[in-house]
């Protein structure tokens, strides 16, 4: 693929250049606290499309994106990435390709950023610049596979909901082969080299058509030996500085004028730059789209724009994506219920933190997340808003049977929608009395199983504050050492927190209770580390429970916290795996033990009828 003019005869000169190169990848974050985080998430369509445009895109949800035109030349149309630079909140450096820049005088060159449709001058966001300088590859005039420029703004783009940098993949990173990526731009979506006709040994092009909005499409990675293969592209291709990828009917895939434009993964919750679109394969069938690999061009990058990995791995924020449900009978995730998708997002601190309740969550960033109090006693505790039949509300609680066993149903308040408890008149809130306990039979004999539903008296209206939690798979098994989020308004200090331990006697702290909902980081242990004897006295069975904390022992939950959700990212979405028992006090990490949601699904499904929906 290269930049656009519509001559075709040109076209195809340049572009059986441009489809001679190939790509590769890194191996850890570069982060600087602000990219790859959009306000508007971006969709992952999983059915098969057969439109080389994709489809249109979220409006803004590709923040990172911006359209290179010409002052003088109609025709001229390129794509580029907005990538990090030493400022967190602005940046003058566009990555692009080498040979969009190539034959332009830099004085002609319009970057437009924050824009979704093209036709429309007064589109809300949009940021315009003019470029000062171009920093072209030192090895593009001798080797053409090495097709990568850094633009350097007059002014430097700022960042808003509708312009962001993406994260930049890290040097020598490995993107592993069928690993799911979007490309996006306003190239052409038929014609162009989208499956020309061959007349004879010569291809012949239709004219392409050319959308006004930004198009997307979903791209799979392909292997190394896949893109080598002589068959796929006309030149070598060099695992080096190349990575190629496409679908298997040979439908997706970057077309003229998308030249420059970003591939685009998911890495630990951030949207991180891994290709630069160079060209596509006329030759084989599946029509694979050729890129420049990122994390082969890191030491350029740095170079250039003076963005290092001084600033790796501070802070993540999580961004979602909306997946579509797939059909296994015992999934329970539906994108067009949009659970798991908080529109503020939650924060990933990876730095130590010493304090038991972790740091003041985003407001609304766990709109899955309720308090449950009682209307005459002291009691507290949390759950987690399920899906259920109707698409916009639910009136199902999930919770510890603990919360509610001994509490009649006409004194128990479930409020949703709160961030800061103190604030009586919270935009976004809303409370509901039960109708009906649903308490699991077999906690009367066995206390570790220790769950329950809430049904309400009128439902949970579902906005940008109050949303269902997605639910794991059954039998879905976490692996050790995968990071998630628990978040509530339990104590921040005392209670189950470092207890006095006296000759098996523990004597507990006074506790401190936030007013705002708090949360941290939880790394999961293995069922043969949990089991140890010593950690929990009510015991730990596998079947049931799952164990998390963190090395120094100073993570978990706490009193009030009980009934909590512990929640991972799984496929984009915000999926609980947890709820919240209780904390060893024993244990010298004192480890936070969960139901495993995995193993009571059918129990889930029962009463809310979800699972069984359009079966």
């Amino acid at each position: 693929m290269m930049m656009c003019r519509t001559n075709l005869q040109r076209m195809f000169a340049i572009s059986l250049l441009i489809i001679l190169i190939n790509g590769n990848l890194s191996d850890e974050l570069y982060d600087d606290g602000i990219c790859g985080r959009p306000k508007f998430q971006p969709k992952f369509v999983s059915e098969d499309n057969r439109i080389t445009g994709g489809i249109e895109a979220l409006p803004h949800s590709h923040p990172w994106i911006v359209l290179l035109t010409s002052s003088s030349d109609t025709e001229y149309k390129c794509g580029g990435t907005i990538i990090p630079s030493r400022e967190l909140n602005r940046s003058s450096y566009i990555l692009t390709a080498a040979h969009c820049v190539e034959y332009i005088a830099i004085s002609e060159i319009i970057v437009t950023a924050g824009m979704h449709d093209s036709s429309v001058s007064s589109e809300m966001g949009r940021q315009v610049a003019r470029v000062s300088s171009a920093s072209i590859s030192p090895e593009f005039k001798s080797n053409r596979r090495y097709d990568y420029a850094i633009l350097t703004l007059e002014q430097p783009f700022i960042f808003n909901n509708y312009v962001r940098s993406a994260c930049l993949s890290a040097r020598h990173e490995y993107l592993k082969p069928r690993t799911k990526c979007f490309a996006a731009g306003w190239g052409a979506t038929t014609g162009g080299y989208y499956k020309p006709v061959m007349e004879g040994q010569i291809l012949r092009a239709e004219l392409p058509s050319f959308p006004a909005k930004l198009r997307q499409t979903t791209l799979t990675v392909h292997s190394h030996s896949f893109c080598e293969d002589k068959s796929v592209f006309s030149t070598s291709y060099d695992s080096k500085i190349n990575l190629c990828a496409g679908d298997v009917f040979g439908e997706n895939g970057i077309n003229n004028c998308d030249s420059g434009g970003p591939l685009i993964c998911l890495k630990e919750g951030l949207w991180t730059l891994y290709g630069i679109s160079k060209g596509r394969s006329l030759n084989h069938v599946t029509q694979p789209s050729l890129f420049v690999k990122v994390s082969g061009i890191t030491s350029f990058l740095e170079e250039i724009t003076g963005f290092t990995k001084y600033l790796k791995h501070k802070y993540l924020f999580f961004t979602i994506l909306i997946i579509q449900a797939s059909n296994d009978s015992e999934q329970i995730k539906d994108g067009n219920l949009e659970c798991g998708l908080p529109k503020y997002q939650p924060i990933y601190e990876f730095s130590e933190n010493r304090v038991t309740a972790g740091v003041e969550a985003i407001p609304h960033s766990h709109p899955w997340l309720v308090f449950i109090t009682s209307k005459i006693k002291d009691d507290k505790c949390g759950g987690a808003i399920l899906p259920s039949r109707e698409r916009n509300s639910s009136s199902f609680i999930l919770t510890a049977a603990h919360c509610i066993f001994y509490l009649r149903k006409e004194e128990i308040m479930v409020t949703a929608g709160m961030h800061d408890q103190s604030l009586n008149n919270e935009i976004g809130r809303q409370s509901a009395d039960v109708k009906r306990r649903v308490i699991n039979i077999t906690y009367k004999k066995n206390k570790g199983y220790d769950y329950g539903i809430l049904i309400l008296l009128q439902p949970l209206k579902f906005n940008d504050y109050v949303k269902p939690i997605c639910i794991c798979k059954e039998r879905e098994h976490l692996m050790p050492g995968t990071k998630c989020l628990i978040a509530g308004w339990g104590a921040i200090d005392g209670g189950a927190y470092k207890p006095i331990i006296k000759n098996n006697t523990i004597t507990r702290r006074q506790t401190v209770f936030p007013t705002v909902l708090m949360q941290t980081v939880l790394a999961v242990y293995s069922n043969a580390y949990c089991a140890n004897a010593s950690f929990f006295s009510t015991g730990y069975d596998s079947v049931i429970n799952l164990c998390a904390g963190d090395d120094l022992g100073e993570k978990g939950v706490n009193n009030a916290d009980s009934g909590m959700p512990l929640v991972c990212l799984s496929e984009g979405l915000w999926t609980m795996y947890g709820i919240a028992r209780g904390r060893s006090a024993f244990s010298p990490k004192q480890l936070s033990l969960f139901i495993q949601i995995a193993s009571i699904t059918r129990f889930i499904n029962f009463y809310t009828g979800y699972l069984m929906q359009g079966k």
